[in-house]
């Protein structure tokens, strides 16, 4: 009987993404929970809260080490925000955005 052996490497990066709050979403509470996946050789993660797209007018802007963060204040009711995240790499070169829902 043969058998034959099959090595597959795959090359390149994964992209990481945001998890939640998911995109375009109707949310009825004021405690937000900010989610997103790891970023290979991320020693942190700069995450960016905004009223607008162009990220003008934050209200959030912050540096965390961890994957999530919780946003305690600073949301208000009927009101449309934007977030972001890009990771900062341990030679202190910060990625591109991940992404912006």
């Amino acid at each position: 009987m043969r058998y034959c052996f099959i090595n597959i490497f795959i090359f390149g990066l994964l992209n990481a993404s945001l998890i939640s709050p998911e995109n375009n979403s109707v949310l009825n509470y004021t405690h937000i929970v900010f989610e997103w996946e790891q970023e290979a050789d991320a020693k942190s993660y700069n995450l960016q809260v905004s009223t607008d797209p162009d990220f003008i007018h934050l209200v959030v802007d912050i540096m965390d080490e961890s994957l999530m963060y919780i946003l305690k204040n600073s949301i208000e009711w009927n009101m449309e925000y934007y977030w972001r995240v890009k990771a900062v790499k341990d030679d202190g070169i910060d990625s591109d955005w991940i992404d912006v829902y």
